[in-house]
């Protein structure tokens, strides 16, 4: 299978109304090694230097940590005075194409949901978190009979996926500006409008208003001319 090779250049500038003095950042820049992509290099950069570093890209190698779901996490601040801040995540990744999705492969829906399900005392899975109502994916009696549209009974899990997404594509306009950063799903699905969160909170409120569990997973959408 023919090997893909990225390069990847990830610029965050802050610029400040009137000047900083202190300031607690915490970055999710670091690319992951998973069995479709090696990671071959990375460096960061940040200008001003937080407190007590040296050299960016040393010491975040030096200061990373993981957070309870396993995401590369890097904390860092200034105690000086500074009115810009400017971080730079560079890296190359190789990418090996995946093999194609066959929804009929994957279980019913509800025997997913039967095992994601909570009960006191039993050991659970990580994903049943996910399953869980959330600030901005809580739950609404629309948006679950919404996803029971698309999750007909005995669907394979990745088929009632896959029609989900089709009817978000197909029932809402991408509209900038419609929406506000702290729009919640219920508020844009009433709207059937919005951007890129809209729509991913719609999906996931719908979700797990069935009882399935969905997140977010933060990458790079690749596209060609």
């Amino acid at each position: 299978m023919a090997v893909r090779r990225l390069l990847v250049q990830h610029d965050t500038v802050y610029e400040h109304q009137a000047p900083v003095e202190l300031a607690h950042h915490v970055a999710f820049l670091v690319p992951r090694h998973t069995a479709h992509q090696r990671v071959v290099s990375w460096q960061l950069s940040i200008d001003p230097l937080p407190d007590g570093w040296a050299e960016a890209s040393w010491e975040a190698q030096r200061q990373i940590s993981l957070d309870a779901w396993g995401n590369a996490r890097l904390v860092f601040g200034h105690s000086r005075v500074h009115q810009e801040l400017a971080v730079r995540s560079r890296f190359t990744v190789e990418r090996l194409p995946q093999p194609p999705l066959d929804p009929e492969l994957s279980p019913p829906w509800e025997r997913v949901v039967e095992q994601l399900r909570y009960s006191g005392g039993n050991a659970q899975s990580p994903e049943t978190e996910f399953s869980l109502a959330s600030p901005f994916a809580a739950p609404d009696a629309a948006l679950t009979q919404y996803g029971r549209r698309a999750f007909a009974p005995g669907l394979p899990l990745a088929a009632g996926a896959l029609a989900l997404m089709g009817q978000v594509h197909t029932d809402f306009a991408y509209t900038p500006n419609s929406t506000r950063v702290d729009t919640r799903a219920v508020e844009a699905f009433r709207l059937r409008r919005g951007v890129c969160q809209d729509f991913a909170q719609v999906f996931i409120a719908a979700c797990r208003g069935i009882g399935l569990a969905a997140r977010y997973v933060s990458g790079y959408l690749l596209t060609q001319p």
